[in-house]
């Protein structure tokens, strides 16, 4: 799941956590589900990525192999709950209002106090669980998961996450599975990748710099 701080979004003067639905490792909750050649053919390039990342980190390939098997399995779990994307852009339906009490209510099976102690912000007292359904479903399969799968989709996430930061292999194998999704043909430059992640981390400071070059003055 993703949880982000935000606006309430029934009153804009204090902004309250948002809980929203995620953990998927392919770009939509169709590729898992439909049954159609062209994404039958998807999954099975999504299994075979996450058995060569899981082996770049350091696994045999057999292993690699069934615990690509397992969290490809999880993920679908995931996408079985999971609203699809033209219900979870509506937004009147995306708001239920829930105290830790009414959270812990309706996913029982997760530490909530744990992770958001853990997250290391300020003491939560109100959240917008956007879409219990996906909210309940998660946390009750997390809870009948085994936890060798969990760490597995853990760990894989972890890698394909910070893949532009590790070594070439891990950049090349997480661009070959994102070309078979978007279509791009080659990877940017490094350079241009450099100056992504710097605009990405620091896209607000340098914002700044821009204004002053572009609209000093009295300029709008």
């Amino acid at each position: 799941f993703e949880m982000i701080v935000e606006a309430d979004f029934k009153d804009p003067n204090i902004e309250i956590a948002h809980l929203f639905q995620g953990g998927l490792g392919m770009p939509d909750r169709d590729y898992y589900l439909k049954e159609e050649e062209a994404t039958r053919g998807l999954r099975q390039e999504y299994e075979a990525h996450a058995g060569r990342m899981l082996a770049l980190l350091g696994e045999k390939p057999e292993d690699a192999a069934r615990h690509a098997r397992q969290m490809l399995d999880f993920e679908k779990g995931l996408a079985e709950v999971s609203w699809p994307r033209d219900e979870a852009r509506q937004m009147e339906k995306l708001y239920h209002k829930l105290d830790l009490g009414g959270l812990r209510e309706l996913a029982p099976q997760l530490p909530w106090d744990a992770f958001l102690a853990a997250a290391g912000g300020p003491a939560i007292k109100d959240i917008n669980v956007a879409i219990p359904d996906f909210t309940k479903g998660m946390a009750a399969l997390s809870s009948r998961t085994d936890p060798e799968t969990l760490r597995t989709y853990l760990r894989l996430h972890l890698a394909d996450g910070t893949a532009n930061l590790l070594s070439k292999a891990f950049v090349d194998e997480r661009f070959a599975i994102e070309s078979k999704f978007t279509g791009q043909k080659e990877i940017k430059p490094r350079w241009k990748r450099c100056v992504d992640a710097t605009d990405e981390a620091m896209g607000e400071m340098l914002g700044r710099y821009f204004i002053e070059r572009r609209f000093a003055g009295d300029s709008k």
